[in-house]
């Protein structure tokens, strides 16, 4: 294994185990501020995380770039639209067992 392979393994592990300990500080917090910084913390290191893999990907398949980037983006894209319409029935079957 070379050593950008080891850093990137090295990279992931690394993420994953933050990404794990944001989550349990959400699920264990004592108040609004920290359910917020727990998931602010989330977020930015799913961000990075995000454009890591893009990196990856982009570096694996170096003459289809432009196909991945492209469904890279249409894909997110049909995550933005129909996440509200799943969040909704999620919510309404919640408060209903409330």
């Amino acid at each position: 294994m070379n050593e950008s392979t080891h850093r990137l393994t090295r990279s992931r592990k690394n993420m994953s185990i933050n990404l794990g300990v944001c989550m349990l500080a959400a699920a264990n917090a004592s108040s609004l501020w920290m359910l917020g910084l727990a998931f602010g913390a989330w977020g930015s290191i799913g961000g990075i995380g995000c454009g890591l893999c893009q990196g990856l990907l982009l570096d694996a398949y170096p003459d289809e770039r432009e196909r991945w980037m492209t469904r890279w983006t249409l894909m997110g894209a049909l995550g933005d639209c129909v996440t509200p319409l799943l969040i909704d029935p999620a919510v309404d079957a919640t408060v209903r067992q409330i």
